[in-house]
């Protein structure tokens, strides 16, 4: 199962929007995410948030789609991001991916990669994802990542990172440790011939970006 959740970040391209809406099994808006959605004519399965975001519009054309609405206290202690990432683990997808959640404050926007935290741990496929980045979190030891049509890929430390060996990439790493506060594993790039990369750690949480 693949779900799909519109933040209420910056708005990509419709087609961009649709083609991801598309290969979804199950569409989740984030308050003021449902006028990006609608705006792009994509009708989700359920909106989550205070709904201090949404413009009454939107909420009409909810309504008369029978679009399930889920709304929290506005004196709540998790933002409307975290909330849809809880209730989309709870569906045990395979892969989770966020939409519209750069640009904007900066606050949010490190805080809608902490929230995807849980879903990693719960060795779920979750990643931010516009028209020219992928941001993955990774708990999981092993993982592979698609070249895709990325032109770089940095590896950062989230925590601490032990013993992590990559292939497929230039510039290799070998039982290396990533510590916070370096930038060793800044702007790679795959190597010749290689669409894939193999990246296998013994802890921590990985930030895994590509980049055009």
């Amino acid at each position: 199962m693949k779900i799909i959740i519109f933040a209420n970040g910056r708005a990509d391209d419709s087609a961009f929007l649709q083609s991801k809406a598309n290969n979804a099994d199950y569409v989740i808006c984030c308050d003021g995410g449902a006028n990006i959605a609608a705006y792009a004519g994509i009708i989700p399965d359920i909106i989550i948030g205070d709904l201090d975001s949404v413009c009454s519009q939107t909420l009409q054309f909810l309504s008369l789609n029978n679009v399930e609405i889920q709304r929290h206290n506005k004196h709540k202690d998790y933002t409307d991001l975290e909330l849809a990432i809880k209730h989309a683990v709870a569906l045990k997808p395979s892969e989770i991916a966020v939409l519209c959640a750069f640009g904007g404050r900066v606050d949010h926007f490190i805080g809608n990669i902490h929230a995807l935290v849980s879903a990693a741990e719960s060795n779920i496929n979750v990643y931010l994802i516009n028209e020219d980045t992928k941001t993955i979190v990774a708990a999981k030891r092993v993982i592979i990542v698609q070249k895709e049509n990325y032109s770089h890929i940095s590896l950062i430390p989230f925590t601490a990172i032990t013993n992590i060996t990559t292939t497929g990439l230039k510039y290799p790493l070998t039982n290396a440790d990533l510590h916070i506060g370096t930038t060793r594993g800044i702007s790679n790039v795959f190597a010749d011939n290689s669409n894939t990369a193999k990246i296998t750690f013994s802890g921590g949480l990985l930030l895994i970006i590509l980049s055009k």
